[in-house]
């Protein structure tokens, strides 16, 4: 990264468990054979063009194409 130019971030917790519930996905597709395993690693939060547009489980902010 360079000091003045855009970025798109993401932050991972590598330490973070957690037990898949697919009741709780942000995506429309719920199919997943990992549903009840407690897994450890999750991404807290993503940044793009320095917007928080997921944080803690939600998405803060509508998706942006182009």
């Amino acid at each position: 990264m360079k000091a003045g130019s855009a970025a798109n971030i993401t932050i991972f917790d590598a330490g973070r468990e957690w037990v898949v519930d697919s009741g709780q996905f942000v995506s429309k597709g719920k199919n997943t054979p990992l549903e009840g395993y407690k897994l450890k690693g999750k991404v807290v939060a993503t940044i793009v063009d320095g917007r928080i547009v997921y944080k803690d489980d939600s998405v803060r902010v509508e998706a942006v194409h182009g």
